[in-house]
């Protein structure tokens, strides 16, 4: 256990509660902060590169927690107690978990979509584009979608919700230390980048496209997913080689980008494992 016990004044404890809350210092620091056991875990079988460990005292009453907490002393990693009622300050989520962690972001250029090309499975590599998506729930379960259809990557544009949010972090459920990360991206500049390399650009589209379940996808795939609210903008749409949408029943006007992605990601794993 830890020799000292911070308080919330300590300077590591305004540090971490900074990078929770900051995006401009995130991204100075090139750190965000992981909470909850199962993320830390996650970036645990990742190896992602953990600078040090914060913990609330209640910790040892959560026996995965504390089993975690342990281990992650015995690696050497810093680890440091927090006094009581600390962690509620600090943390992000609603009902803050009893441990967290400072972890070195990884994140890529758009040249790195240039590996996806040279590996064995360049075929049927599939990146998702997150195009001005705004909800950072969203944004993390987008990953999570990849990760589980064996997408090759994410590609976040400019005005995308940030994508080391805790909330991003979180709604990932670990698989932002399983999927590359290309954020940021200026979306002329990639669209362009895209074609170059003979990607196929093709537009999730719920007013209009050819029928998901029906269409004939074609690799290297770059699927293009839009703003919550209006969709992917004209010019995205005009860039893009083709549209596909989700045909529904019933009087529902459309469904959320996540369950979107979901539905026409998991059609094309099922295409590709047969």
């Amino acid at each position: 256990m830890s020799e000292i016990v911070l308080a919330q004044r300590h300077y590591k404890v305004q540090r971490l509660k900074r990078l929770v809350q900051n995006k401009s210092y995130r991204k100075t620091e090139r750190k965000f902060v992981v909470e909850g056991v199962n993320s830390l875990k996650a970036a645990v079988a990742a190896k992602a590169d953990i600078e040090s460990v914060f913990y609330d005292p209640g910790v040892q009453n959560n026996e995965e927690s504390f089993s975690l907490l342990l281990a992650l002393q015995a690696q050497g990693i810093r680890c440091y107690e927090l006094k009581p009622g600390v962690m509620d300050k600090v943390a992000d989520a609603v009902t803050p978990q009893p441990i967290c962690a400072i972890v070195e972001m990884k994140e890529n250029s758009i040249s790195f979509l240039d590996t996806v090309l040279s590996s064995e499975n360049a075929d049927t590599a599939v990146v998702l584009v997150a195009a001005d998506i705004r909800d950072p729930g969203n944004l993390g379960t987008l990953y999570r979608i990849a990760d589980a259809s064996s997408a090759a990557a994410v590609v976040t544009t400019k005005g995308c919700a940030d994508p080391f949010s805790p909330k991003t972090v979180r709604s990932s459920a670990g698989s932002v230390f399983n999927i590359p990360l290309v954020t940021e991206a200026e979306t002329a500049e990639l669209v362009s980048f895209l074609k170059e390399r003979g990607f196929f650009l093709l537009a999730a589209d719920a007013r209009d496209g050819a029928n998901y379940v029906g269409y004939d996808y074609k690799y290297p795939l770059a699927l293009f997913f839009g703003n919550e609210s209006h969709g992917l903008n004209s010019q995205v749409l005009d860039t893009c080689d083709a549209s596909v949408k989700i045909f529904m029943g019933g009087g529902a006007e459309s469904l959320n980008v996540a369950i979107s992605a979901a539905v026409i990601c998991f059609e094309i794993k099922r295409r590709r494992d047969v």
